[in-house]
């Protein structure tokens, strides 16, 4: 459980957990009994949790990371669109992660991961573009790539209001872990 605070699956270095850190731990714990108890009627979202807790074992520097956390949104988001123009995946995640942004107790400050205050829809929009392209193999928009440096790796073209691959990273791994809970 304590994994759920950090992004690597072998800590280097020691993390100074804070009061606050133990109240949401607690509070994830109270949620998690309550769910365990009904979990076998959940199961999608018992699958939500274990593909979450196995993106550790993702490396951060991989592209891949970014379309599992897709691909977890979606499984607990989406349906299967009825209408593709109307309906699309990105069309319903958009809206419905907005709807959520706003019910949160404490809203994403997207000016933490990007440049503008800019609106939660139009920066999914342009990750799942990002998205689009690692899983269809188009060519990334990148300046420079630096593997080792995922902040050194700035966007460019339409994709450029994202910044850099570790914003991008950041901010849907942060922002999954606040649908999870």
């Amino acid at each position: 459980m304590f994994l759920f605070f950090f992004d690597n699956l072998f800590i280097t270095e020691s993390t100074k957990i804070t009061l606050n850190d133990i109240t949401e731990l607690k509070n994830i714990l109270s949620i998690k009994e309550k769910f365990d108890k009904d979990k076998d009627e959940y199961d999608f979202i018992n699958n939500a949790l274990f593909d979450f807790m196995m993106l550790k074992t993702i490396s951060k520097k991989s592209p891949f990371r970014l379309v599992a956390i897709f691909s977890i949104l979606e499984m607990l988001l989406t349906h299967q669109p009825k209408n593709i123009d109307e309906d699309s995946l990105s069309r319903q995640l958009r809206t419905k992660l907005n709807l959520l942004n706003n019910r949160f107790e404490h809203k994403i400050d997207m000016s933490k991961y990007f440049n503008n205050q800019i609106n939660i829809e139009k920066i999914i929009n342009k990750i799942y573009k990002y998205r689009s392209k690692i899983v269809h193999g188009s060519k990334q928009s990148y300046k420079k790539i630096q593997y080792f440096n995922l902040a050194e790796d700035k966007f460019e073209g339409e994709l450029q209001i994202l910044v850099n691959r570790e914003n991008v990273y950041q901010f849907t791994y942060n922002l999954l872990k606040k649908v999870i809970i």
